[in-house]
């Protein structure tokens, strides 16, 4: 799977990785000797410098000079972190903290003085304004006309979590930030309103924005892959051994570079390695797409790639420290680039990039492969703007519907608030009188208070009336049988009377059948039977009246029973004075109450008779002592 040709002058060492291994790098099969070298391939997809020695990595390597690139000047004390072009400026994030404004010169033109405790990490132009991300979390926005603080607005964490990346994606509007909290933030270019988060498990170093994806370089030596309109998780590239620290994009390709001191490139569709270049020794800090090139720089030096045919061009020992930025200041016929390093140097290079129509045609097929499938996704996207749409309508009829109803709901809502007013003015009207209803309640509960007192006095007196009453109905019986005794003679009486006015009938009925004569006879008869007859009314009469009578009797028995329980009443009030009189001391109050005691037992005894007494309780030899 491994392939390596040697070319004797330039030497020159082709690696090509299988795609069955899934991308993973085969760099490390080194050639022993030139004997077991293969034949050369002119479609090798890589091309990397690297010294003679096989058994271990090269410390140095060799210039490889590209006629079209050459370093045409230096900037003295550029000590700069990040830069970028504004219109004819340069804007550069100094290692102090401050932010100086150069021409492509390299003359300082403006300063922005550093804000305490923070340095400038990343600067991203978005429109008119400059995003600079801190290390302490904040990204400042900066005008580039005033060169003012616009506004500033922190969600990353600071210290060391500062902004190390952002990237502008123009067709969302959306600005995304990376930083060592693990966190890559989506923000509106527009208001600087937060949007959403997408979480990593480790510090993001680099970001590129294509049309559809957002690509992450992360410490954990990983590529990911985010969908920018959904925010969902596409894929995760993995090869690298430590972290990735850069990435740059081609019309075909992705590039990474990581710490590891590789550079990878990838297929953006199907996620594969194609190639792994190991020209650099130390860590590939900047990776740069200027024209249909490549630049890449390390600690060592400065390579430049052709980007579609994954060619090494030249490689140049530009600084003396590790390379920091690589920024495209002008293009004419010539790009001019700056770059610069720990070493407080700046270079200042011409490149001339000579357009290879293959190549033009092919990233214009790319081009329009990718604005077929963007096409393809508008009009999904607009397919599902119109069920949108189509839903908000359904929604705005039902709402309309609603509306009506509320309306309805209102008209209704009226009318009942005024029956609640008249509910509210009876409700009142019956409170004042539930109140003087419950004064009369209370007026009331007290005579029933007094009611219940008198009513245990009669219940108690009702149960000696009853004793009373039970006799009262002995004796009454007694007159009934009396009475049924009377009634019984008086019908017997009558029913003689019907028989004989029955034989005076059939007598009548012989005669009428005889002469005139015996007709005076019959009229006679009948006028005794008239007399009779009125005598039998007269008698009903008398039973009546002896009835009235009985019933005056009864009434006047019950009168003289109350009467004559009164009485004795009255004669045990006497008894009880007279026991009182017996106990106290004053002997002529008691000799003149005597006489009065003793004529009052005379007058009981001689008008009340023994079943009278009985009823009462006592007997005449009582009275008779």
């Amino acid at each position: 799977s491994t392939q390596s040709t040697w070319d004797h002058q330039k030497l020159l060492h082709v690696v090509m990785t299988s795609p069955k291994k899934g991308g993973a790098a085969l760099g490390n099969d080194y050639v022993k000797s030139m004997k077991s070298s293969s034949s050369p391939r002119s479609s090798s997809p890589f091309q990397y410098v690297r010294s003679s020695s096989p058994g271990r990595r090269p410390r140095t390597v060799d210039e490889i000079k590209d006629s079209s690139t050459c370093i045409i000047g230096a900037l003295e004390v550029l000590d700069t972190r990040c830069t970028l072009v504004v219109g004819d400026s340069v804007w550069c994030g100094e290692r102090d903290g401050s932010v100086t404004i150069r021409n492509f010169d390299g003359a300082v033109v403006h300063i922005i003085e550093r804000k305490k405790g923070a340095v400038v990490w990343s600067l991203n132009l978005v429109g008119d304004c400059v995003w600079a991300g801190c290390s302490d979390g904040f990204i400042r926005v900066l005008s580039t006309s005033s060169f003012k603080l616009v506004r500033q607005f922190a969600r990353h964490a600071g210290g060391g979590g500062g902004v190390n990346t952002m990237v502008f994606h123009a067709p969302s509007n959306t600005v995304f930030s990376g930083s060592n909290d693990f966190e890559i933030l989506a923000w509106d270019a527009t208001t600087t309103d937060f949007l959403r988060q997408l979480p990593l498990n480790s510090g993001v170093r680099a970001l590129v924005a294509d049309v559809h994806v957002l690509y992450a370089a992360s410490d954990n030596g990983l590529v990911t892959l985010w969908d920018i309109r959904t925010g969902e998780r596409l894929q995760q590239w993995s090869g690298h051994s430590k972290a990735v620290l850069s990435l740059a994009q081609t019309e075909s390709h992705i590039w990474s570079g990581s710490e590891d001191g590789t550079i990878r490139i990838w297929n953006p569709v199907s996620g594969e390695c194609i190639g792994v270049a190991e020209v650099h020794t130390g860590a590939v800090a900047v990776l740069k797409t200027i024209g249909g090139r490549v630049w890449s720089g390390a600690g060592d030096n400065v390579c430049v790639w052709d980007g579609e045919k994954l060619k090494l061009l030249g490689t140049y020992q530009a600084h003396g420290g590790y390379l920091d930025t690589i920024t495209v200041v002008a293009k004419t016929a010539l790009y001019k680039v700056w770059s610069s390093a720990t070493d407080k140097v700046g270079k200042v290079w011409e490149t001339q990039v000579i357009p290879d129509e293959t190549e033009a045609l092919r990233a214009k097929i790319a081009r329009l492969e990718r604005c077929d499938y963007e096409n393809k996704l508008l009009k999904e996207q607009l397919a599902e703007r119109d069920g949108r749409i189509e839903a908000l309508l359904r929604k705005q009829r039902e709402d309309e519907e609603e509306l009506s109803r509320l309306r309805a709901f209102a008209t209704e809502n009226v009318l009942l608030k005024q029956q609640l007013a008249e509910a509210e003015n009876v409700a009142s009207a019956l409170r004042t009188q539930l109140a003087s209803v419950e004064g009369a309640k209370r007026t009331l509960e007290q005579d029933l208070a007094a009611l219940g007192r008198v009513l245990a006095d009669l219940k108690d007196e009702n149960a000696r009336l009853l004793s009373t009453l039970e006799v009262q109905k002995a004796e009454s019986a007694a007159l009934e049988k009396k009475l049924r005794g009377l009634l019984e003679s008086a019908e017997s009486q009558i029913e003689l009377m019907r028989s004989e006015i029955l034989n005076l009938q059939r007598t009548v009925a012989d005669l009428t059948e005889q002469n005139a004569f015996l007709r005076q006879e019959l009229d006679s008869s009948r006028g005794e039977s008239a007399r009779l007859a009125d005598e039998l009314e007269r008698a009903r009469g008398e039973i009546d009246a002896m009835a009235l009578k009985l019933k005056e009797l009864d009434s006047i028995f019950r009168s003289r029973l109350s009467l004559i329980t009164q009485v004795f009443k009255v004669f045990k009030r006497f008894e009880q004075f007279d026991k009182k009189f017996k106990a106290s001391s004053t002997s002529e109050l008691r000799e003149a109450f005597q006489p009065c005691l003793l004529d009052f037992k005379g007058t009981i005894a001689s008008h009340y008779t023994d079943d009278e007494l009985a009823h009462l309780g006592s007997s005449r030899h009582f009275f008779q002592l």
